[in-house]
């Protein structure tokens, strides 16, 4: 590939106090292993965190008028229902960027909408409701417990805790008030599918390459304990350590199972319009049903997590999955 002009963008970090500053120097963004990889692959780069100035944001990209934009964006000023807002913004610029466009990402925001399209189409995901803000009741009779509460936009499993997952209706709508006032936003209460939880991510536009699918092991939690991927279960790391929790390459998954599995992360990618590379949350219930939680457009790519991870099981080191999507984010 050719030497590209490349700008990274990427939310905006706050300062760190003078006391932090040794600290700091040992952390490694996202943002940092993407600009290591480019250069390594020979392309220059130029950094810029989105903050509240639109006016130099654009002044920077139409300065530079980059080849690409790489975009490492998950909100804007901390509002992650924004972040379609920014790749709006590079459409109307005119520039390329990897990841999907603001229709996709609009679209996969709001999970009731997700599961909406999911179900038009045959997908299967769990029975759900969306309560608006100041709604609690009637819970539909076709909802059963257990069911699990959660926020209706949000990702990285914010707003979800082990008394997410509730078993009567006094529990449920204190858990869509706790929603409603501690996230200012809609709660979405599905029906809670026991089983393995799996992650498959994706890469492509039109021809669609499944990455090895991984899962959460969550077989150390004590009983009793909800099979969830709560908040401090994802980022918690002395609580994943002390539970045993990690992601593994499931062995023992038979091949018409990882087939079925993959055929329905890949129609799911496609009809929720996902472009370059995207990931799928299912569950696995006993009887191998397999339902999909949610998509996610644009997921976390750091070095060492699980889409970077499954790309290597594949072969695919670092440099050559971020040159990966950026070929796809050129051709799509």
């Amino acid at each position: 590939m050719r030497k590209l002009k490349i700008i990274v963008l990427y939310d905006n970090r706050p300062q760190q106090k003078s006391g932090d500053a040794a600290a700091a120097d040992q952390i490694c963004y996202v943002e940092d292993e993407v600009i290591e990889a480019l250069t390594a692959l020979g392309h220059e780069h130029v950094r810029l965190p989105v903050n509240h100035n639109l006016k130099a944001i654009i002044d920077t990209i139409q300065g530079h008028t980059p080849d690409l934009i790489f975009n490492l964006t998950e909100s804007y000023l901390g509002d992650n229902t924004m972040e379609a807002h920014i790749v709006a913004l590079l459409d109307m610029l005119k520039f390329p960027y990897t990841g999907s466009n603001p229709s996709s990402l609009i679209i996969n925001n709001d999970k009731g909408i997700q599961k909406k399209l999911l179900a038009y189409h045959g997908i299967m995901t769990p029975e759900f409701e969306v309560f608006p803000i100041g709604k609690t009741a009637p819970v539909p009779e076709s909802l059963r417990f257990p069911l699990i509460v959660k926020p209706l936009k949000e990702d990285a499993s914010i707003g979800i805790h082990e008394c997410s997952i509730v078993k009567n209706t006094d529990a449920l709508v204190d858990r869509i008030k706790f929603v409603h006032a501690n996230r200012n936003q809609p709660a979405l209460v599905e029906e809670f599918i026991e089983g393995r939880e799996f992650y498959v991510g994706i890469i492509g536009n039109k021809s669609l390459q499944p990455l090895p699918i991984v899962e959460l092991d969550l077989s150390g939690l004590p009983e009793g304990k909800p099979r969830i991927a709560s908040f401090r279960v994802k980022w918690n790391e002395a609580y994943r350590a002390k539970m045993g929790i990690q992601s593994v390459f499931p062995t023992d998954l038979d091949g018409q199972i990882r087939e079925k599995i993959n055929k329905v992360c890949l129609n799911a990618y496609a009809i929720l319009g996902i472009h370059n590379y995207g990931r799928i949350d299912i569950r696995l219930s006993a009887n191998n049903d397999v339902y999909v939680l949610e998509a996610n457009p644009n997921p976390y790519i750091a070095y060492g997590e699980d889409f970077a991870n499954a790309a290597e099981q594949m072969g695919i080191d670092y440099n050559t999955l971020i040159g990966k999507i950026v070929e796809l984010a050129l051709t799509k």
